[in-house]
């Protein structure tokens, strides 16, 4: 399998990167992804061929075996993903190109496919407000949305110190 280097510079000038550029991300984290995948996939090939299981092939065989539980579990797999490729690579990404506006983040703790931010801004003014909710309306509008919700609210500094141990900071 050839690897593809796919330069992505997103101009801190365009805070709201086109489709173009988002596809490239997209392509290039997949990409990195079935890479990764591939060579687990040749690995366990080999090692069963010589009688030794990796986890792959143990799942395999234990996807036989129980073909339902399997794929419970799979869509919770799955499900996790999804929810970890929001979190990190679209609300993150765009929350760092927005820096010039927020001044921290915080996520708290995880409820079944519910994401949920406290956003406090450098200046609370509609202005900057409008700027996070017009990216969070555009999200709201994909189906994505539907399954995998995302919610968000503007705090005090002061208020995002006191709930410190229900949140965690997300760093940009």
């Amino acid at each position: 399998m050839q690897t593809q280097t796919v330069n992505i510079n997103f101009s801190s000038s365009n805070p709201n990167p086109g489709t173009e550029e988002q596809v490239k991300v997209i392509l290039y984290l997949l990409q990195q992804v079935v890479s990764h995948f591939k060579t687990d996939v040749d690995n366990s090939k080999e090692l069963y061929n010589l009688g030794a299981k990796t986890q792959l092939a143990t799942s395999i065989e234990e996807s036989i075996k129980d073909p339902l539980k399997n794929m419970l579990s799979a869509s919770k797999n799955f499900d996790n993903i999804i929810i970890d490729f929001i979190d990190k690579t679209i609300i993150k990404s765009f929350l760092k190109r927005r820096s010039d506006i927020v001044d921290s983040i915080h996520k708290l703790n995880q409820q079944e496919q519910h994401l949920h931010y406290m956003i406090v801004l450098k200046e609370d003014n509609e202005s900057n407000r409008d700027s996070i909710f017009d990216f969070f309306d555009k999200y709201d509008y994909t189906e994505v949305s539907k399954k995998y919700p995302v919610y968000f609210q503007f705090v005090s500094k002061d208020f995002a110190t006191e709930m410190s141990s229900n949140i965690s900071k997300v760093s940009l």
